[in-house]
Parts: C-alpha cells; sequence; structure tokens
C-alpha cells in the first residue's frame, strides 16, 4: 500500500513487579506513580557509576514526570532488586568526563594523549587505578546488572518514547494502541498509528502529525517517504489554511475590515524549505504533483506556484521573501470572502458569534 493511500485509508496500566512509593505530597502538579514507565526511564538514567544521593540532589522531574515522591529509597529499593549493582572498574571509568580523565592519567603518572577511549584503555593498564579512582566519587556508584539490562530491552519503547516528549505521546496510550493491535508491530509502526489517528481527527488539516511523521521517517532514514511528508507540510504551509491572521480580534470588534487585511502576512516555514535540498535525487514532478491539496478550504497558492516554491527550494535558488510577498496579497483578497462564510470560519476553529 502506498503512503499516500496508507496515510488516508485508514485503562488503567497493569504493571508487573511494581514498587511501592511513600507520597508525601497531593499537590495536583505531581502525577501519580509511572509504574514500568518510571522504572524504566530512572533505570536509565542511572544506567552506568551513579551514587545513592540526597532526595534533593536527584533530577526534579523524577518526582514531576515520573511520580517518584522518595527518589533515594526508589534507587535503594532498584538496588534491592538486582537490578543495579556495584559499578566496576569500567563503568566507573566510562562515567568520568575527558577532564576528569585527564586528571586520573596525571595521578597515574600517565601521558595524558589521545581520545576517551584511549585513556580509559591506559588507565585499566595501571596497578593503581582500583585504588585512586574511588576518589572521583563520594560514594559507592551502581551500575546496571544484566537483570537491569533485561529490563531496560524489553522495555525500550518507553525510552524511545521519553526521548521524543514532542510527539506527546503517553506510556498509557502506546501500551494501549499496543493491546488493541492484532499483529505484533515495531515501535515506529505503533507510533506511525498513533500519528495517522490524530491526523484523521485532527483540527488544524494533519499540519502537527505530519510534522511528527515526518521526524520519524528522517529518524528511520527512510528518505523517500520523507520527502512525501516533506511535500504535504510544505503544501499546508503555503495554503494559507494553516496561517491565521488576528480574525478573533475582528470578530469582537477590536479592529476593522482594513486593519485586518493590514496586519496580514504569511509567511513560508524556512525551516522546511531548507529541508528540501537533501531530497533532489529523490524529487520528480509526480510526487509534487500528488502533494499538492485543491481542496483545502483555503488555497492562496496554486499548483503552478507550489511546483515554482518546491523547485526553487531544491535547487537552493528560491527567494523566500518573493513568495511571501505573493501569498499574502493572495490572502489579503481572501479575507473579506472568509469573514463573510459563517461555515468556513467554524471550519477554520473561529468564533465568529
Amino acid at each position: 500500500m502506498g503512503l499516500f493511500s496508507k496515510l488516508f485509508g485508514c485503562k488503567k496500566n497493569k504493571n508487573s513487579n511494581s514498587i511501592s512509593v511513600e507520597i508525601h505530597s497531593s499537590s495536583e502538579q505531581i502525577p501519580q506513580y509511572q509504574g514500568d514507565y518510571a522504572k524504566t526511564i530512572f533505570l536509565y538514567k542511572h544506567s552506568r557509576a551513579m551514587p545513592l544521593k540526597k532526595n534533593d540532589e536527584y533530577q526534579k522531574f523524577f518526582l514531576y514526570e515520573l511520580g517518584i515522591r522518595n527518589p533515594r529509597k526508589y534507587h535503594l529499593e532498584l538496588i534491592k532488586q538486582g537490578l543495579l549493582i556495584e559499578s566496576n572498574l569500567n563503568d566507573k571509568l566510562e562515567a568520568l568526563t575527558v577532564n576528569q580523565l585527564k586528571c586520573l592519567m596525571n595521578d597515574l603518572n600517565i601521558a595524558v594523549s589521545g581520545a576517551k577511549s584511549s585513556l580509559i584503555e591506559k588507565a585499566k593498564r595501571s596497578d593503581n587505578v582500583d585504588t585512586i579512582i574511588d576518589k572521583y566519587y563520594s560514594n559507592q556508584p551502581f551500575s546496571l546488572s544484566e537483570k537491569g539490562v533485561q529490563f531496560i530491552n524489553e522495555h525500550n519503547h518507553y525510552i524511545l518514547l521519553w526521548k521524543h516528549k514532542n510527539w506527546s505521546i503517553s506510556w498509557q496510550e502506546y501500551d494501549e494502541t499496543v493491546r488493541s493491535t492484532q499483529y505484533k508491530k515495531s515501535f515506529y509502526d505503533i507510533v506511525w498509528g498513533i500519528f495517522n489517528k490524530r491526523i484523521l481527527h485532527s483540527t488544524n488539516f494533519g499540519y502537527d502529525g505530519y510534522i511528527n511523521m515526518y521526524e520519524l521517517l528522517c529518524e528511520e532514514n527512510k528518505m523517500p517517504e520523507a520527502l512525501q511528508i516533506l511535500l504535504l507540510i510544505l503544501s499546508l504551509d503555503v495554503s494559507g489554511t494553516i496561517y491565521q491572521p488576528p480574525f478573533q480580534s475582528y470578530f469582537y470588534k477590536l479592529m476593522s475590515k482594513q486593519e485586518l487585511i493590514d496586519k496580514t502576512n504569511v509567511a513560508i516555514s524556512e525551516h522546511y524549505i531548507k529541508e528540501l535540498p537533501k531530497y533532489k535525487k529523490y524529487i520528480d514532478f509526480e510526487i509534487i504533483d500528488k502533494s499538492y491539496n485543491d481542496k483545502l478550504p483555503i488555497q492562496i497558492c496554486d499548483k503552478d506556484l507550489f511546483t515554482e516554491i518546491i523547485t526553487e527550494g531544491i535547487n537552493e535558488t528560491i527567494n523566500l521573501k518573493k513568495y511571501n510577498s505573493i501569498l499574502t496579497e493572495n490572502y489579503k483578497k481572501q479575507i473579506p470572502i472568509i469573514i463573510k462564510n459563517k461555515n468556513l470560519c467554524k471550519l477554520l476553529g473561529l468564533k465568529v458569534d
């Protein structure tokens, strides 16, 4: 199934081995303990040579994102469960910064030269390193055990979700999608399905969903597919459907129609235009033609102009100021039509009454 047809053809989580967590606050800003998601992220952030600390020394997001009220106690419980063990020499060395390693080299009377990996190998060969390295740790550090590594690997999808917070996919939404999926799918396939569902129910014609899809495809290095999504983003961008001048100020009688027209200023996304050149070997007029949408409620960019903008963007010859001016003038001509059409205003999410 092609990408375009794929796009448009279309409880409370029970976590095992949950840890009891002491609750010290009833603040609405602090979530309930986030189960295996919280455990996965905590382990990920303490995977190599991290000592126990005082509660106020742990990162605040453990409390405000993961619901871990007592991080020191939580840290100790993960050690008791065998998910974290005392760090070995290699983990201790890997966790040091380059500057710390250089200081260690001086302490060991070893010549300071080479990359971090080289410094670590030199330190390992020293007879005194086990004794001297401890001065770089105020307390005994802990690292992931084999059991901890296995847990991380089994829940790696939570780490990927946490790294992509801009996608706004909660672990609950992800898990619910997995449970409702008939066949086993990869993390990226599950996320794609979530984005596709959002696009179908979008209030901004899928624009935000396409941006997330584009990032996902770039991460997977799927260049032809990423180009198709990039062109969908730009087709919405230049159509005028996403851009909105201060209509609400006009409807609330805070400005005149002429003032509304004068304040209109359409600007094509420079960021996505700058993405175009890397797709030069994948582009052709058929792909551009398929990306153009003439069914949008507002269309201030005809197909020929769209093709011209994309072609010049690909060839890095585009004059954005010129095209922004053309699109702005085209939008200004549409304003009298838009403000008279209540159905169109409603479609654009405007409150007329």
